[in-house]
């Protein structure tokens, strides 16, 4: 792979896990996602069914507008093999663009590694639509962390009309707040990025074949916009 890449280290997630298997849910996401009275029900919604049906959120992949604007993908995040921790970097690519990539596995596959032994696989369907300028990424829970759940007292979602989407607004900005400060491994639940709005595709960032690691996954993506 070209040297010429450049990177920027912009933070990094942590998790404690979330159940006895160590797992956690990874999301990748636009604050609209989670802020958009419409979209965040849409969502919650798609939680009801999955908690009824003891299903994985896995389902809510694909979230959004219709389905070439996703606003969340979703992944159900074991680490025991890959360790709890993610690294979110700014990555520019000759040729290719600069964009906003996470890393599984920092310890492993640092900057050097991924200058020196990674390509950049063309994404298929992974990409997420951005139009307030965030992409984020964060390990929480909708179910449990935000409260999308049966069991929660959440009426606003009823009729929609000024005075719940004031109830909404004043929910979500605690549920967000509470995940921004619960506990974690010492770095952040979430690491919000500023970006260009439009559709970001992600790019499968995999070891180069015959290099430490080449086990044929992926071991991050990288965002990049295709459109503004």
């Amino acid at each position: 792979m070209d040297k010429k890449i450049k990177i920027k280290n912009i933070g990094s997630i942590t998790s404690m896990g979330g159940d006895t298997r160590n797992a956690d849910y990874f999301n990748i996401f636009t604050k609209e996602a989670l802020f958009d009275y419409d979209i965040s029900k849409k969502i919650y919604e798609c939680c009801l069914k999955i908690e009824k049906s003891d299903g994985d959120l896995e389902g809510i992949y694909g979230i959004g507008d219709h389905y070439n604007k996703r606003k969340i993908d979703t992944e159900d995040y074991y680490m025991d093999e890959i360790g709890n921790e993610i690294s979110i970097l700014e990555i520019e690519v000759p040729k290719l663009g600069k964009g906003i990539a996470h890393i599984s596995s920092p310890h492993l596959f640092n900057n050097s590694f991924i200058k020196n032994f990674v390509e950049f696989h063309k994404p298929l369907y992974s990409h997420i639509e951005v139009k307030d300028n965030t992409l984020c990424f964060g390990f929480f829970n909708m179910i449990f962390d935000i409260g999308f759940s049966e069991f929660e007292n959440i009426d606003f979602y009823n009729v929609k009309n000024k005075p719940n989407i004031t109830k909404f607004k004043k929910f979500i900005k605690k549920k967000y707040k509470d995940i921004l400060n619960k506990s974690n491994m010492g770095a952040s639940n979430i690491v919000e990025c500023s970006v260009p709005n439009g559709i970001h595709r992600g790019y499968s960032i995999m070891p180069l074949p015959n290099t430490p690691h080449d086990d044929g996954g992926q071991i991050g993506q990288l965002f990049i916009c295709e459109s503004k």
